[in-house]
């Protein structure tokens, strides 16, 4: 896999240089920094939205948002975090035309076609603490996925990087560009809000 320097820290002149390229609009440096971020922009826009076209054509919004958008982002090394959050909100619209929850208006995006795709990624969260025993695993998976689905995209968002990501709040909060504290705080909420649903009488 080619190594593209960008992750945090100190990237190497090399890379700096391939970024600085695609910033002034060189389409073949940028397609070397994004493609191996394909994979986890797919795979978390899966589990946001649960289908396999939805999150091609999310994904593909995301890269089209980002290279037109790059020239704007000065640090190398908050690609990932400003690419994730240009996903996010590609998937938050997405969740607002098919009308499953109300989400915060997000700014437009092109439409391209969809775009490489990998096996799919769960479309719920992990089962929280304390669920019935007395629901069977697919009553659990059926509830579950219902109230993932009242969820905004935010909020869907959150869950799936914690839950399914393994990142941690702090992490979550750069990636969403959010206060650590209101990370922890819609984590807690949207686990909640999927217990009581499974508490809830059928």
């Amino acid at each position: 896999m080619q190594q593209t320097g960008l992750e945090p820290g100190a990237p190497a002149t090399t890379d700096r240089e391939v970024f600085a390229r695609a910033r002034s609009g060189d389409l073949a440096a940028f397609e070397a920094i994004a493609v191996e971020r394909l994979p986890g922009l797919y795979r978390l826009a899966r589990a946001i939205l649960g289908g396999d076209a939805e999150a091609a054509e999310a994904t593909c919004n995301t890269l089209v948002g980002a290279w037109h958008e790059i020239p704007h982002l000065d640090d190398p090394a908050r690609f990932d975090d400003w690419l994730d959050r240009i996903l996010i909100s590609e998937c938050r619209m997405d969740v607002e035309r098919t009308g499953h929850a109300d989400a915060p208006p997000g700014p437009p995006m092109s439409v391209v076609p969809p775009g490489p795709r990998e096996p799919s990624a769960p479309a719920v969260p992990a089962v929280p603490p304390g669920a019935p025993d007395e629901l069977d695993h697919e009553e659990i998976i059926r509830v579950l996925d219902g109230a993932f689905e009242s969820l905004d995209a935010v909020d869907r968002a959150v869950l799936v990087l914690h839950d399914l990501d393994r990142r941690s709040p702090a992490a979550i909060a750069s990636a969403l560009h959010m206060p650590p504290g209101i990370i922890k705080w819609r984590l807690h909420e949207a686990h909640l809000a999927l217990r009581a649903s499974l508490e809830a009488p059928a």
